[in-house]
C-alpha cells in the first residue's frame, strides 16, 4: 500500500476504531524496513506537515519524514502451520518481509533473513498431527506459538525447539501432545536438544487447553534460561530425565502439572523455586529423587494444592540445595518457605540409598538451609523399610508458626525415625494436634489412599523431634504424648489404628 493510499486508508477506518490485533504495520523506506510493530488501531497513526506520526503501545511516539518512506502496509503477524503426516502445509504472511518458514517433509523450521531486521512477536499456529515431525525457530527476537490442537512427535529429537536466547510464549488450545524420540540428532556444549519441547531462551506457558508431554531422550520440558507457569494443564511422562527443567529459575502462577512416570525429579530449578498459585501432582518411582527441586531458595505462597507420592529409596518431596549469590565467593544455603496453600507427600517405603559407602535417607521435606511454614497445611506421611527416614528436616533453623496446620506420620521398620530434625526447632503452631479419629479425618481431608493403619506401636524406634542444640519449642500434643522442652519426645501412647 503506497503512503498516499495508506493516508487515505487511514483516514476511512479511523472513524470507525478498527481493530488491528494480530497485524505488523510494515514501513519501508530506501528500499528496506525502517520499521515492523505490532499494531492495535489505526488511531496510533496521524500525518502532519509531512511527517507519519505513530503512538507506540509502551507510550512513546516515533516519526517518519513522508519523503524517506517508500509505503506502508498492514501485515498479518500470524504465520500457520498445519501437519498432515509425513508433510507440512505452511501459510506464512510475512515471506517477504524476511521471515523464512520452509519444511523437509514434516520437520518445519523458521529463520529470518540476515538482511533484514527481525519481527517480534511473530504468532505460530501450530495444527494437525505427525508422528515425524518437528518445529524449530531461529530469530533474534521474542515469538508466540499456539499449539492448537497439535499432535507432534520427532524420534530424531525435540518435537519444538527455540534456537534463540529470547521469550518464547507457548499457548495451550484444545488437547496437545508433543513427544521427542530415544535419541538426538543435536548434541553439543549448547545445543543437546534434551526434551520433548525445548528452548534455549525464557519459556512461558499459558492457556486454557491441555499438553501432554513425553520425554524419552531426557527432560520433558526443559529451558536454559527460566520456566514460567501461567495457565494451561500439563501431563508430563519421562524416561530419564526431569518433567520440568530450568537452568534458572521456576515460577509458576497458575495451571496444572501432572506428572507421573518420571525419570529423575519432578521440577528442578537451579536459582530457585516460586509457587503462587495453580495445582501440581507428582508421581517419582525413581532412587534418590525430588518431585520440587532447587539449588537456591523454595518459596510456595500459595496454591490450590501440591500432591506428591514418592516411591524410590532416598526420594525427596521438596529439597533445596546451596547457591552462590551473584558476586559471592562461597556458595550459602538455600531456604524453603512454605507460606501458604495445602501440601499433601507421601513417602511410600521409602529405603535408604547407598554409593561408595554413602548413605542417604528419604524425607518428606528437606533443606540444606531453613524452614519457615505460615498459613500452610501441610501432611507428611512417611514409611520406611530401611533404618531411617525423616519427615522434616533442616540443616537451619525449622520454624512453625500459629497459622499453620502440620501433620507428620513417620514409620520406620528398623533404627531412627524424626518427624522433625533440625538444629532448633520452633513450633507455636497447630502441629500434630490430632488423635484417634480426628487423626483419621484429617488424613481422609488429603487422600483414602494414605494408609492409617500402623500395627503395634513397637515399629516405632528412635526420636520423634531431635535438635543437635537441644533446643525444642513445642507446646502442642504429638498423638496423645505431650512433648517436653528438651531434646525429644517419645512415642508413647501411640494409638493404634485399623
Amino acid at each position: 500500500m503506497k503512503i498516499k493510499n495508506t493516508f487515505l486508508f487511514l483516514l476511512a477506518l479511523a472513524g470507525a476504531s478498527v481493530s488491528l490485533a494480530s497485524y505488523h504495520a510494515m514501513i519501508l523506506g530506501g528500499g528496506k524496513i525502517v520499521s515492523h510493530t505490532k499494531v492495535d488501531s489505526v488511531k496510533q497513526f496521524s500525518f502532519q506537515k509531512g511527517v507519519l506520526n505513530k503512538a507506540n503501545v509502551d507510550g512513546t511516539d516515533s516519526s517518519y519524514a513522508l519523503t524517506d518512506v517508500d509505503s506502508m502496509t498492514f501485515v498479518s503477524d500470524t504465520v500457520f502451520v498445519t501437519y498432515n503426516g509425513n508433510s507440512a502445509t505452511i501459510v506464512n504472511p510475512l515471506a517477504s518481509y524476511g521471515l523464512k518458514v520452509t519444511a523437509d517433509n514434516a520437520d518445519v523450521t523458521a529463520v529470518s533473513d540476515t538482511n533484514v531486521q527481525d519481527i517480534k512477536d511473530v504468532v505460530y499456529v501450530l495444527r494437525g498431527s505427525s508422528s515425524t515431525g518437528s518445529f524449530y525457530v531461529s530469530s533474534s527476537k521474542r515469538f508466540v506459538l499456539m499449539l492448537d490442537n497439535l499432535s507432534l512427535k520427532n524420534d530424531k529429537g525435540a518435537a519444538i525447539a527455540s534456537l534463540i536466547d529470547k521469550e518464547m510464549m507457548v499457548e495451550v488450545i484444545g488437547a496437545d501432545t508433543l513427544a521427542d524420540g530415544l535419541a538426538s540428532e543435536h548434541v553439543g556444549a549448547d545445543t543437546t536438544y534434551n526434551a520433548a519441547l525445548w528452548s534455549k531462551g525464557q519459556m512461558i506457558l499459558k492457556g486454557s487447553g491441555s499438553l501432554a508431554v513425553s520425554g524419552n531422550y531426557g527432560h520433558g520440558i526443559c529451558s536454559k534460561d527460566y520456566v514460567q507457569i501461567d495457565g494451561g494443564n500439563l501431563y508430563i511422562t519421562t524416561k530419564s530425565g526431569d518433567a520440568i527443567h530450568a537452568n534458572d529459575y521456576f515460577r509458576m502462577n497458575g495451571g496444572y502439572i501432572g506428572g507421573s512416570s518420571i525419570g529423575a525429579d519432578g521440577i528442578d530449578a537451579g536459582d530457585s523455586v516460586v509457587v503462587n498459585g495453580g495445582a501440581i501432582n507428582l508421581l517419582i518411582n525413581t532412587i534418590d529423587s525430588k518431585a520440587i527441586k532447587s539449588d537456591g531458595n523454595i518459596t510456595i505462597n500459595k496454591c490450590d494444592s501440591i500432591n506428591i507420592v514418592l516411591n524410590g529409596a532416598a526420594d525427596r518431596g521438596i529439597k533445596s540445595g546451596t547457591y552462590l549469590p551473584k558476586g559471592a565467593t562461597d556458595s550459602i544455603p538455600a531456604d524453603i518457605n512454605i507460606l501458604g496453600g495445602k501440601i499433601k507427600i507421601v513417602l511410600n517405603n521409602v529405603g535408604q540409598h547407598t554409593v561408595d559407602k554413602e548413605s542417604t535417607s528419604g524425607a518428606g521435606i528437606k533443606s540444606d538451609g531453613k524452614i519457615n511454614m505460615a498459613n500452610a497445611t501441610v501432611v507428611i506421611y512417611a514409611d520406611s523399610s530401611s533404618k531411617s527416614i525423616k519427615g522434616v528436616t533442616a540443616d537451619g533453623d525449622i520454624s512453625i508458626d500459629s497459622t499453620s496446620d502440620v501433620v507428620v506420620i513417620v514409620s520406620c521398620k528398623s533404627g531412627k525415625t524424626w518427624g522433625f530434625k533440625s538444629d532448633v526447632i520452633y513450633i507455636t503452631g497447630k502441629v500434630l494436634e490430632v488423635s484417634g479419629d480426628a487423626l483419621t479425618s484429617v488424613l481422609a481431608t488429603y487422600s483414602s489412599s494414605i494408609p492409617v493403619s500402623f500395627g503395634n506401636p513397637s515399629q516405632f524406634s528412635g526420636s520423634y523431634i531431635t535438635t543437635k542444640k537441644g533446643r525444642v519449642v513445642v507446646l502442642y500434643y504429638l498423638l496423645n504424648s505431650k512433648l517436653k522442652d528438651s531434646e525429644s519426645g517419645s512415642f508413647s501412647n501411640i494409638p493404634q489404628f485399623k
